[in-house]
């Protein structure tokens, strides 16, 4: 079995995603934003305010080190694929899985979450929230658009899922 990567805009489903799979395929899970928050000992707010690009850095070799591992579901975090080259890691592998639900039900989702948010940490209500969504979506859709699976649904068809994922992760 490949490592499954799971990526999409902040909100999206990822961790919550990833841990069904994880029950379905009995794959160990790695968070990557929690996996850099433990190597940096530091909360993802605390390392932002030294600046996004530091940030991207940590984002890197932790997702280094996470395919070290042998197969495992890597839940990313909405801007991991767009930086480094992190991307053609990603495809090269494993699956890679892009959740891409409307932007109005990731704002609901978001709402009462912006203080956890450094790229939403502005946003005051659904609507500013839905415009920062839309502006990333646009600048990172080039990235995401490259995933093996596309899932464009809030509640995906787990069974179908696993079943392409078995498929594909023994080619």
């Amino acid at each position: 079995m490949k490592h499954i990567f799971l990526i999409g805009i902040m909100g999206a489903g990822k961790s919550y995603f990833a841990k069904q799979l994880q029950k379905e395929l009995n794959l160990n899970l790695i968070d990557l934003d929690i996996y850099i928050e433990t190597i940096a000992n530091k909360t993802i707010p605390e390392i932002f305010e030294s600046g996004e690009s530091h940030f991207r850095m940590l984002e890197t070799e932790a997702l280094k080190q996470a395919i070290n591992n042998q197969s495992v579901i890597i839940s990313t975090g909405g801007g991991a694929p767009c930086f480094n080259n992190n991307i053609e890691t990603m495809l090269k592998n494993g699956i890679v899985i892009w959740l891409n639900p409307p932007v109005s039900t990731i704002a609901a989702r978001l709402l009462h979450e912006t203080a956890h948010r450094p790229l939403l940490k502005n946003a005051k209500k659904a609507d500013d929230i839905e415009i920062i969504l839309s502006d990333l979506l646009k600048k990172r859709e080039v990235y995401y658009k490259q995933a093996h699976l596309h899932i464009t649904s809030d509640e995906p068809n787990m069974k179908e899922i696993v079943s392409y994922i078995r498929r594909k992760g023994n080619e």
